[in-house]
C-alpha cells in the first residue's frame, strides 16, 4: 500500500512538472537574450520527457523506502506502546530527520533568495543610475550610406537634408546624427590614437587609444546629453572651416588633470590623416558599451569634418513612437528609395534589450528561490501537522490541568521558530561563501551586501513562521473533554 501510494503521488507530480516544464521552456525563450548558446535548439523531446518522469519516479520510490522499511520492522509492542523506550527512540529519530530534511530546504531557500535579491538590486541599480542620455521619446534609425554616397561631401549633404527633413516633421523636438551610439553594436571605426597638447597628465611621447565619434549637434540635443562647458557643433563646422572638436568629462579627467578643456589642441586620424582639432565643448559622460561600463575618454568630431557613411540617426518627438517611426521610415525611403533601412527602434527598446541577459539571470534564480521557499514552508507546515497531530493528546491533558492554550501553541510553535533561525544563519553562511561567484553579474553593490541579506532573511522568517503558526492555532480550539475521553 504504501509503494503504491508513493508511485501514484510520483505519477501525479512528474505529469504536473511536465506541465510546468512546457509553461518555463516557453518563459525562457522570451525571456532569453540573443547570444544564449544554442538558443534555437531549447526544446523538450520525447527522451528528455521520458527521463524526467522515470527520475521523478525513482526518486519517491527511493526515498518512500526508508519509511517504509521503518515501518515494516517496528515493533507491534512499540506501536502499541508508544510510550516504550525504543518506540519513544524511534519517534524521537523521526523528528530529527524531520528537522534535518527541513532545515536543508531552509538553507536552500536562503542562498536563492540571497543571489535573488542581489541580481535584483544590482539591476534596480542600474535602472535608477545617471547614464548620461535619456532615452524615453527617442527613436533610432541604423543606416549604411557608403555604397549610395561614396564621397565625403556627398554623405555630408545627405546627413543635413535628412536633418533639415526630418526637424520640420510634427512633434519632432531635435534629430541628430552619429556614428556610434550607445547601447548598440559597432558599426565602423570607433577608436582611434590622440595627441593631447600640454597635456599635465600624457607625456608628449604617450599616443593613448579614446574612443571618438562622428556627430551632429543635434545628436547632443536629441539624447539631452548635458552639456558642461563650450558649444556643440553648429552648421558653420563645415569641411572646410576650422577642424573642432568636443570632449566628455572622462576625457578631461584622464588625460587634461585641471587644466581648461577649451581651447587646447588634440590630433587625431578618423578617415584621415591626423589632424590637429581644437576642443570647443565639453559633454557629460555616457556609457555607451552598457550600463554596467564605466564611462571611457571619448572625443567627438563635427559629422561635416568626418562624414561617415555608417550612422545612426536618432529623432525625439513628443507624437506616439509607432507614427514617428513610420513617418520617417516613409521620410528616408522617399529620399532615397534604393538604399536599405537596416533597423528602425527605440531607444527603450535598445535599453531593455541591453538589460536582457540580465533580466533573464534574475528571472531563473527567482523562479529557482520561489520553487526552495514553496518547499521550505511546505516543509514547516508538514512538519508542525504531523508534530500536532502527534501531540494532540498531550496539550489536550495539558490545557485540561490549566494551562493557558497560548502559551501551549508558542510551546509548540518555537521548536519550528529555533529551527527556522538556525537554518537561516547556515544558509547565510552558505551564501556568503556562494555569492562571491556572482561578483561579475552585479553592480553597485557588492556580495556582501547587508540589506539584502536582512531582507531575504526576513522574508524567509516570516513565510516559515506563517507555515508553523497555521497549524499549530489548531491546538488552540482543542476540546480537553474529548481528548480525555478518547484517552
Amino acid at each position: 500500500q504504501l509503494f503504491a501510494e508513493s508511485v501514484v503521488l510520483a505519477a501525479l507530480g512528474g505529469v504536473v512538472g511536465v506541465g510546468v516544464a512546457f509553461g518555463g521552456i516557453n518563459a525562457i525563450r522570451r525571456m532569453a537574450p540573443a547570444d544564449l548558446p544554442r538558443f534555437d535548439a531549447l526544446h523538450l523531446n520525447g527522451t528528455m520527457l521520458a527521463f524526467s518522469l522515470a527520475l521523478s519516479m525513482l526518486v519517491a520510490v527511493a526515498f518512500g523506502m526508508l519509511p517504509m522499511l521503518q515501518a515494516g520492522g517496528s515493533n507491534p509492542g512499540d506501536v502499541m506502546g508508544a510510550s516504550s523506550t525504543r518506540g519513544l527512540t524511534a519517534t524521537l529519530a523521526r523528528r530529527q530527520m524531520q528537522r534535518l530534511l527541513v532545515g536543508a530546504e531552509i538553507v536552500l531557500a536562503m542562498v536563492l533568495l540571497v543571489g535573488a535579491g542581489l541580481l535584483a538590486r544590482s539591476l534596480g541599480t542600474l535602472l535608477t543610475m545617471d547614464r548620461g542620455f535619456e532615452t524615453t521619446g527617442v527613436i533610432n534609425v541604423t543606416l549604411q550610406a557608403w555604397g549610395y554616397y561614396p564621397t565625403g561631401e556627398s554623405r555630408a549633404t545627405y546627413v543635413r537634408e535628412v536633418t533639415r527633413r526630418l526637424s520640420g516633421m510634427p512633434g519632432v523636438q531635435a534629430v541628430g546624427m552619429t556614428s556610434s551610439l550607445p547601447l548598440s553594436s559597432a558599426i565602423g571605426m570607433e577608436r582611434t590614437s590622440v595627441v593631447v597638447e600640454a597635456s599635465p597628465v600624457v607625456a608628449s611621447s604617450e599616443r593613448p587609444t579614446v574612443h571618438v565619434a562622428s556627430a551632429t549637434g543635434g545628436y547632443f540635443a536629441a539624447l539631452k546629453i548635458p552639456v558642461r562647458s563650450g558649444r556643440v557643433f553648429e552648421g558653420s563646422d563645415a569641411a572646410g572651416a576650422m577642424p573642432v572638436a568636443m570632449v566628455n568629462d572622462a576625457f578631461v579627467r584622464a588625460y587634461l588633470g585641471r587644466a581648461v578643456p577649451l581651447g587646447t589642441h588634440v590630433t587625431l586620424g578618423f578617415m584621415s590623416r591626423p589632424i590637429e582639432r581644437t576642443v570647443i565643448g565639453v559633454v557629460a559622460d555616457t556609457r555607451h558599451d552598457g550600463l554596467a561600463s564605466d564611462p571611457e575618454p571619448m572625443i567627438y568630431l563635427p559629422h561635416a569634418q568626418a562624414p561617415t557613411g555608417a550612422v545612426q540617426l536618432v529623432v525625439r518627438s513628443s507624437a506616439p513612437l509607432e507614427t514617428v517611426q513610420r513617418a520617417v521610415r516613409a521620410e528616408l525611403i522617399a529620399m532615397n528609395g534604393s538604399m536599405p533601412i537596416a533597423e528602425v527602434t527605440s531607444l527603450d527598446a535598445r535599453l531593455s534589450q541591453s538589460l536582457r541577459g540580465r533580466r533573464f539571470n534574475l528571472a531563473l534564480l527567482s523562479a529557482f528561490s520561489i520553487a526552495a521557499l514553496l518547499l521550505a514552508a511546505i516543509g514547516i507546515y508538514g512538519m508542525m501537522m504531523h508534530l500536532t497531530g502527534e501531540r494532540t493528546s498531550e496539550i489536550g491533558i495539558r490545557i485540561a490541568i490549566g494551562a493557558n492554550p497560548t502559551s501551549v501553541v508558542w510551546l509548540v510553535l518555537q521548536q519550528s521558530i529555533v529551527l527556522a533561525a538556525v537554518s537561516m544563519l547556515a544558509g547565510a553562511a552558505c551564501a556568503l561563501a556562494l555569492t562571491q561567484m556572482m561578483r561579475s553579474m552585479l553592480f553597485g553593490i557588492t556580495a556582501l551586501d547587508p540589506a539584502t541579506y536582512v531582507g531575504s532573511g526576513m522574508l524567509l522568517f516570516g513565510i516559515a513562521v506563517i507555515a508553523a503558526w497555521l497549524p499549530a492555532r489548531r491546538l488552540s480550539s482543542i476540546d480537553p473533554a474529548a481528548v480525555l475521553r478518547a484517552q
